[in-house]
């Protein structure tokens, strides 16, 4: 059900439903990758509801996880939710950190999409733009994995404040 929930954009729901499932899994005495999808669906809900001090706290739990279980899509997944949050808390190095080691983890282009966009989002907060355009480039060049227009036009659109903020309004 919370995974339902999730692609309905019942959030609250799906927090509800992973939490009980949660508690039926210890009674179970479930797999540890049970676990990890567990939490790692209820801190995608925190995030999308923008808790993001709670979807640190659950990705934190299904990231130990997946370091010594799982499959690596999976850990690499959580590690670029985990470095989302981590922006939205406005931790940056610890957002870049933990997205750079997802990109190092495996060659999973949508994965890696999502996690240069961060790492440049970070160095823009940062005002570090050489960093942040290297990186939204990076991005860039992946772009045509990505059906969602809305996440397409950000991405153009981040490169290009960077751009501006470079003085280079050509490129802008």
């Amino acid at each position: 059900r919370s995974q339902i929930y999730t692609k309905t954009n019942k959030h609250t729901k799906a927090i509800f439903y992973a939490a009980k499932a949660i508690q039926l899994a210890n009674e179970l005495k479930s797999n540890k990758n049970v676990f990890s999808i567990l939490y790692s669906t209820i801190g995608v809900a925190y995030f999308n509801i923008d808790d993001n001090k709670n979807a640190v706290k659950y990705l934190q739990l299904a990231n130990v996880i997946n370091q010594n279980n799982g499959s690596i899509n999976r850990r690499a997944f959580n590690m670029v939710m985990l470095s989302e949050a981590y922006h939205g808390l406005k931790q940056y190095k610890n957002a870049i950190e933990i997205a750079k080691k997802a990109i190092s983890l495996i060659d999973d282009k949508e994965n890696s999409l999502m996690a240069y966009g961060i790492i440049g989002n970070c160095y823009y907060e940062l005002k570090n733009y050489k960093s942040a355009l290297s990186n939204q480039i990076s991005a860039l060049k992946l772009i045509d994995l990505v059906e969602d227009t809305d996440h397409q036009r950000s991405i153009f659109l981040e490169l290009s404040n960077t751009y501006s903020k470079l003085g280079d309004y050509k490129n802008a």
